[in-house]
């Protein structure tokens, strides 16, 4: 059972212990961009502490202040206190969520991250009906709308679909008369899109005589829905993912994942997500 953020975090104690050093504010990659102290590092932090206190309402402006982070950690990087600054952001956008919900259109994101064989079917009709509203642009890698949509900006590049998804191009088990064995987490970007990843780390392999497990039932990591405050998902696919992982763990010296934030969730967000959130034993396991 998820708990609610204000049962988690003494968001004014994270903020007392900021000491305002400012080694934050020119590793910012959002301070960059809109050079205001609300949206640095410590003013996020000052601004959290305000708002447990109830003296800042979680208001539109608050609420896009809080959503322009891009959770990069450089912050966190620099910190002398190793304040969590990306992990209570995560937090507070549960409760943005709840506020203000989330955008009908990332909703339905969510459902189909938590179905894969129906984001199979949906990302098959997108390869196929594709070129109705995009038109692929290779100088940029990427393809771009034809015509204006309301839920995508102008000129936005988005990354092209592949005809066959990572996890049905190959076989669960691939011998390459090796030694040694290792699983593939893919990701859902290289398993939909950037597709040539996968081909690349099975070449690498195939070249190091390494015998390559892929999972099919493997499902997203969870990234975009903690990173928007939809932890009903969170919870459901880090928990199907570890029981998983647990029928396969001890046949395989490790599991190879080639997308940064993928690893970053698996190996560090959901072990944390499970303490802040009371479920200690799913933290070890994890």
């Amino acid at each position: 059972m998820v708990k609610k953020t204000e049962d988690i975090f003494n968001f004014q104690a994270i903020s007392d212990e900021c000491v305002k050093c400012g080694k934050c504010i020119p590793v910012c990659t959002i301070h960059q961009v809109n050079a205001d102290e609300v949206t640095s590092p410590r003013g996020f932090i000052d601004l959290l502490g305000e708002y447990q206190q109830g003296n800042l309402e979680l208001d539109k402006n608050a609420k896009d202040i809080f959503e322009s982070c891009f959770l990069c950690t450089n912050c966190v990087d620099v910190c002398p206190n190793s304040l969590p600054t990306d992990m209570v952001i995560e937090e507070v956008r549960a409760d943005i969520a709840d506020k203000f919900g989330i955008a009908w259109f990332k909703k339905a994101f969510f459902t189909l991250l938590r179905h894969r064989k129906l984001m199979d079917i949906m990302m098959k009709l997108g390869y196929t009906f594709k070129t109705c509203g995009f038109k692929d642009d290779n100088k940029k890698g990427g393809m771009i709308p034809r015509f204006p949509i309301p839920i995508i900006k102008s000129g936005r590049l988005l990354p092209s679909l592949s005809k066959t998804s990572f996890l049905n191009k190959y076989p669960e088990e691939i011998d390459n008369g090796g030694k040694r064995r290792v699983a593939i987490f893919i990701g859902c970007l290289a398993n939909y899109n950037y597709t040539t990843i996968g081909d690349s780390l099975i070449d690498i392999f195939k070249e190091l005589e390494i015998d390559a497990f892929i999972p099919k039932e493997q499902k997203c990591c969870s990234a975009p829905a903690y990173f928007t405050g939809d932890f009903y998902t969170v919870e459901t696919l880090s928990k199907q993912n570890i029981e998983y992982f647990e029928t396969f763990i001890d046949d395989v010296e490790a599991i190879i994942i080639p997308e940064a934030t993928c690893s970053a969730m698996i190996k560090h967000d959901w072990e944390i997500f499970f303490n802040n959130h009371g479920m200690s034993d799913w933290a070890k396991r994890a």
